[in-house]
């Protein structure tokens, strides 16, 4: 619903959340003890790549790290996010928190 188009959700043995912006397919970890603010803000981070992040490859007329290119836009689609639907901004704050106290590998 949050990502306003008919995308796939897929539940899987993975290390973390990620969007296919191509495919529009959105896969979520299976992580036991994770809470729902996490998942929350797992979901609100991806369908923000799903909303605003372009399906185009850069890197042939760009010279910079995709590192660097990817944590400006992780923070720029979690900002146009907590704009758009302003109860994020909560589930944000409190899945970060989870998971700055956690470690992911053996707590979730």
């Amino acid at each position: 619903l949050l990502a306003t188009e008919d995308i796939v959700v897929e539940h899987k043995n993975v290390e973390t959340a990620q969007f296919n912006v191509d495919t529009r397919v959105l896969i979520l970890p299976i992580w036991e003890k994770a809470s729902n603010d996490v998942y929350d803000m797992l979901v609100g981070h991806e369908v923000g790549h799903a909303l605003y992040t372009p399906d185009e490859d850069w890197t042939k007329e760009y010279k910079v790290p995709p590192q660097f290119v990817n944590v400006v836009e992780d923070v720029r689609i979690e900002k146009l996010m907590k704009r758009r639907y302003m109860g994020l901004s909560k589930s944000f704050y409190k899945g970060y928190k989870e998971l700055s106290e956690k470690d992911l590998k053996e707590e979730l």
